[in-house]
């Protein structure tokens, strides 16, 4: 069967890319977020749940002290750069 491999796609995977405003900050608060959840899921403690929630709201201010602070970045170079404010997504 030589010709097999002319019909097979030989196209990469993709990765997903992050929003421009994750910072290292959120990432991490995110990433220890999904490992509180995970631990809760397995053992269906109550203080499993409330470090989960405690860590859930931990993460979502990060998230959005990251947005707010790349929106004022966006703001401040808004003369400079009138383009960056179209190419925030």
């Amino acid at each position: 069967m030589p010709y097999v491999p002319h019909f097979v796609v030989n196209d990469s995977v993709s990765r997903r890319r992050k929003p421009p405003w994750m910072d290292e900050h959120a990432m991490a608060a995110l990433r220890k977020k999904k490992k509180s959840y995970g631990n809760y899921l397995k053992s269906k403690h109550g203080k499993d749940y409330l470090k989960y929630v405690s860590l859930r709201n931990k993460a979502k201010s990060e998230v959005r002290r990251a947005v707010r602070n790349y929106e004022k970045h966006i703001a401040k170079r808004d003369k400079k750069d009138p383009k960056a404010f179209y190419r925030i997504r």
